[in-house]
């Protein structure tokens, strides 16, 4: 939680979180079991501008790692650009 700066959330049911934080908190849940792949489909997709440069620096940090493989779907070219291999 603390990696994806939801610690202050973690008394707070997901009904609660705004969509920025429900993104996050998905990405996190399925880093549970230290997958060595990983699917994201849209993980920013309507999330304010501040979350989706959250997410994307999460996303870039598990990439730097090489620990896994991750497949991403998206329609922002940006976000394509930027994580893409």
């Amino acid at each position: 939680m603390s990696a994806f700066g939801l610690v202050e959330y973690k008394n707070f049911k997901t009904s609660q979180l705004s969509g920025g934080n429900k993104r996050k908190l998905t990405l996190a849940i399925s880093l549970v079991g230290n997958p060595t792949l990983l699917f994201l489909d849209e993980p920013t997709s309507a999330v304010d501008p501040l979350s989706r440069k959250e997410i994307w620096e999460s996303i870039l940090q598990l990439k730097m790692k090489k620990e896994m493989i991750i497949v991403l779907t998206t329609h922002h070219l940006e976000e394509a650009e930027l994580l893409a291999d």
